[in-house]
């Protein structure tokens, strides 16, 4: 599943009133692109119980299997949270927009590479380069593919 349909991203909508208020506490610090360490200090709970929430959430959506990256991207779509870095794409190369793209879906690195014929590392300097530009700290993998599914997918 390379993407999400309009019609999964509705089900997963719906099916999102069924999450607790703890699981929909988990799926927002998601669509931020927190870490589980991070979330796990934010809702004062630990790893294990993150990683437990994590697969109450994939069960309850019908996205069971599906990696982390791309719980990422559905998280952020179904999340709403205010696009301020939308000015800031137009800044990215139509390189960089095409790698942006595919984190948006939750692609991981090494797929990307292989979709656009580059090498994982140039993928990981792409992403480096437009975390710069959104003003995404360095090693922030999960913000920017929450970002990026955001703006993309407006």
């Amino acid at each position: 599943m390379d993407t999400f349909s309009p019609a999964m991203l509705e089900l997963c909508r719906a099916s999102a009133a069924a999450l607790t208020h703890k699981e929909h506490r988990v799926l927002e610090r998601l669509a931020e692109g927190d870490t589980t360490e991070k979330i796990s200090a934010k809702l004062y709970m630990s790893s294990s119980t993150v990683g437990n929430y994590y697969n109450h959430i994939r069960e309850k959506l019908g996205l069971d299997g599906i990696p982390m990256d791309r719980l990422v991207a559905v998280a952020a779509r179904l999340i709403d949270k205010p696009k301020d870095q939308l000015p800031l794409i137009g800044n990215l190369t139509e390189r960089q927009r095409q790698v942006f793209e595919c984190l948006a879906e939750g692609i991981p690195p090494r797929e990307i590479a292989e979709q656009l014929g580059i090498s994982p590392k140039t993928v990981c300097t792409h992403s480096n380069r437009i975390q710069e530009k959104l003003g995404i700290p360095e090693n922030h993998m999960r913000r920017l593919i929450a970002v990026a599914s955001r703006l993309v997918h407006q």
